[in-house]
């Protein structure tokens, strides 16, 4: 219930009130519309109780109600006594918006003729209805692709149906279903997973449009959703290892199952598919330490007997991992380890061979393994012999051979031994000398050759040699004896502004040489001349010897020694030094 006021005209128009009365009697929500009453009215209104009036039908009197007049009559009007006196009135349905909002206008007018006081009035303005629910909202929750999502909707009206759309990225609006009530599910179709081969989600928007029974109320409403989808991992439905080494595989009597550390070749492939139209990305194999990342390939001189596989597919998702394992056998490769071949003394012809090593001694499986060490010699430079089988002494993964190989090797020729060991996979090669002997003392026409250390019974020291005979030196005759400081130095004390690093800052002395060690720091610049020290007595310099101290870089003087004084020669910049000089001392 509101009211619209007016306002009138003639002489005593103050004195007068128009208005409108309006009401909204009930709305209707599947037609959009409200029941209005609007009743255009006038009174004087100061209580004097004689006012206008004219009571024959000739006063005009109009009502408008949404721009559209509603009443238009000849009336009689008699506002005596303060009546209130009812121009016109009107009842109707108002359609509101589409929205189900409306604001209402309401006019109307009157004039009266006979009456100076009161000749008429006017009054109009706008009012706001109650806003009808229109459209229904829609909500859904995420789902997964190729599941059951549950459409719910939110209506205004019992009579309202539906239609039901989705889109997304790549589809357009789709028809979900039509006459939809209040909810609906929705199975996600599986023709999303085409649109997002290497996501894991879309998002896809649910479109509701209302209608009441075939008028489209309001404008449509909508939800978006996340569509995931499942965890469905990538599997392999193979993985195989075999050796592909022909002499491996022919001693272990299997391809498929043994494989030889270090030697065999393990070649693999795998097959996997990915689900829900992804696709294999990448693949992981591991041995060992070692990984590749195709579908099919090879370990050479594999490690280890165990093998792994995992794919990922362009979601990012992963397999489970798949093992295979294979015997592994611990095959050694023949290797020696100590080979010497030696004579009992210089002058011997015999040769003596001490030799060890390490190989496998095992079984491959279809065949055991076998070790033979051979050799073959020659002199230097000249020609081999035939290869000789040696019988070494096997042991566990070990062997061992010590042997004498013959006695005419001449202790006056090097020779060259080629020594050969091989086993079912490997042949290893390795070649020692024996050198010519030498015999202690070699006793010529001319001369008589030591071939080692000289010992003579009663001389020790420095010898020397004169006229045929051996005899002990003289040292500072014979030899010249040698030099040497004694740590017997001398403190310096430092002057004029230098002073000491905490070290160094003395003078040695050895016969007539001296040697004076500083370390020092000057705070300011020491000019030329300057003494920063004196010598003791006994230590002064024959001549002048000087030396550039390390230090200050940017440094050009010099310290030197100059008599029985230590000073600065040239300008010495402010920094911190060290410094030897070597001097002759005078006699």
């Amino acid at each position: 219930m509101g009211r619209i006021n007016g306002s009138c005209t003639g002489g005593s128009s103050t004195k007068y009130s128009v208005w409108i009365d309006w009401s909204e009697n009930y709305t209707t929500v599947a037609s959009n519309i409200s029941n209005v009453t609007a009743t255009l009215k006038v009174q004087r209104n100061d209580g004097y109780a004689s006012s206008a009036y004219n009571n024959n039908a000739v006063n005009n009197v109009k009502l408008y109600v949404d721009g559209n007049c509603k009443v238009d009559n000849n009336i009689a009007i008699d506002t005596r006594n303060s009546a209130v006196v009812t121009l016109a009135t009107w009842t109707g349905n108002i359609t509101h918006n589409s929205d189900g909002t409306k604001q209402l206008p309401l006019s109307g007018s009157f004039t009266m003729k006979g009456a100076s006081s009161l000749t008429g009035g006017s009054v109009s303005g706008k009012v706001t209805l109650t806003t009808i629910p229109r459209a229904s909202t829609v909500s859904a929750n995420n789902t997964n692709i190729g599941s059951v999502c549950k459409i719910s909707i939110a209506r205004a009206s019992s009579s309202f149906t539906h239609k039901l759309y989705y889109q997304c990225s790549g589809v357009s609006k789709t028809l979900i279903a039509s006459n939809v009530g209040t909810s609906y599910n929705w199975t996600v179709p599986t023709s999303l997973f085409d649109l997002i081969p290497n996501d894991i989600s879309i998002p896809v928007t649910i479109i509701c449009e209302t209608y009441n029974v075939s008028t489209m109320i309001g404008s449509a409403t909508s939800d978006t959703i996340s569509a995931f989808v499942p965890f469905d991992y990538p599997t392999i439905s193979s993985f195989n290892v075999y050796d592909s080494n022909s002499a491996t595989y022919a001693l272990t009597g299997s391809s498929s199952s043994i494989l030889v550390k270090g030697e065999s070749t393990a070649t693999y492939s795998i097959s996997a598919s990915a689900k829900n139209k992804a696709y294999i990305a990448s693949y992981k194999v591991t041995n060992g330490n070692t990984s590749k990342t195709t579908s099919s390939g090879s370990f050479a001189n594999v490690t280890s007997g165990d093998f792994s596989a995992v794919v990922y597919d362009s979601r990012g998702l992963s397999s489970d991992p798949v093992t295979v394992n294979k015997t592994l056998i611990n095959y050694l490769t023949p290797l020696f380890l100590n080979l010497d071949i030696t004579r009992p003394n210089t002058t011997s012809n015999t040769a003596n061979l001490t030799c060890n090593g390490s190989w496998f001694n095992g079984s491959f499986g279809a065949q055991s393994n076998t070790l033979e060490l051979k050799y073959r010699w020659r002199v230097k430079n000249g020609t081999y012999s035939s290869y000789i089988t040696l019988s070494p002494t096997l042991g566990t993964n070990s062997f061992t051979c010590n042997v004498t190989l013959g006695t005419s090797f001449s202790f006056t020729s090097s020779y060259e031994f080629e020594f050969v060991l091989t086993d079912k996979l490997h042949t290893v090669t390795k070649t020692v000398s024996l050198l010519y002997g030498k015999p202690i003392m070699d006793i010529g026409e001319d001369d008589v050759l030591i071939n080692g250390d000289l010992a003579v019974d009663g001389l020790s020291g420095m010898v020397k040699a004169a006229s045929g005979k051996l005899s002990a030196a003289t040292a500072g005759t014979d030899y010249v004896a040698p030099s040497y400081f004694t740590n017997q130095q001398v403190s310096l004390t430092l002057l004029n502004g230098v002073t000491s690093q905490g070290w160094y800052n003395v003078v040695y002395k050895s016969g007539n040489v001296g040697l004076v060690l500083l370390a020092i720091k000057a705070t300011s610049n020491v000019s030329n001349g300057t003494t920063i020290a004196n010598l003791p007595a006994g230590y002064s310099a024959y001549s002048i010897s000087q030396a550039h101290p390390t230090g200050n870089t940017s440094n050009n003087g010099a310290i030197g020694v100059n008599g029985s004084v230590v000073r600065v020669v040239g300008l010495l910049s402010a920094g911190t030094y060290q410094v030897a000089i070597p001097y002759i001392i005078a006699e």
